[in-house]
């Protein structure tokens, strides 16, 4: 079984190579995340990949502390910083259990394509609901197995035998996660053809 660190290492490469497979659903993402941040906003990002989301935000926000487990991720992420105006963007290895944030001391939290990948999804989410300050937002965009027959049956066992954590999700089973923990949804939206779904929640 490969450890899921040593499965990003090995694909952080690629990855980093790869064009994103819908730019225009990513700018969207990008977009509707900026609505509610402001030039004071401290914000958090888990599973940060390569660094290009935290990159890309770094303009309209105070602070950005992007996490990743994979050291391979974290290196290409501090490579884009060099020879760069950028400032106020921290990447760290951490996984989310790690992570040691004061309570409602963050004004967002991002988790893209992460949520479908952490087996402790509700103890997660409340982690993050206690990290953000009254007002605070918590965006996930997350593949949605559950509601996708297909990936549920063939895709999902694969990712579990190679020691990643794909969590069967649906849509309403998610939202029903987060308003548990305390958030209301304040943006929902889906891809056209995609099993994944955007969502904002407002604590």
């Amino acid at each position: 079984m490969i450890r899921p660190a040593s499965f990003w290492n090995f694909l952080a490469d690629k990855y980093a190579r790869d064009p994103v497979v819908d730019e225009a659903s990513y700018q969207h993402k990008l977009a509707k995340s900026r609505e509610y941040f402001t030039h004071e906003s401290e914000i958090l990002e888990i599973g940060s990949g390569t660094g290009s989301t935290a990159i890309w935000h770094a303009p309209f926000v105070k602070s950005v502390l992007a996490t990743d487990i994979s050291e391979k991720m974290i290196a290409i992420s501090n490579a884009k910083l060099v020879n760069s105006d950028i400032n106020n963007v921290v990447f760290k290895l951490s996984s989310i259990d790690d992570l040691n944030i004061e309570d409602e001391s963050l004004d967002a939290v991002l988790a893209l394509s992460v949520m479908h990948l952490i087996k402790n999804q509700d103890e997660v989410i409340y982690k993050i609901y206690k990290m953000l300050k009254p007002d605070g937002v918590f965006i996930s965009s997350t593949v949605c197995l559950e509601d996708d027959s297909k990936i549920a049956k063939y895709i999902a066992p694969i990712g579990r035998l190679i020691g990643l954590i794909l969590k069967p999700l649906t849509q309403k089973g998610l939202k029903q996660s987060l308003e548990n923990a305390g958030f209301k949804i304040d943006y929902s939206w889906n891809p056209k053809g995609s099993s994944t779904t955007f969502i904002i929640g407002k604590k």
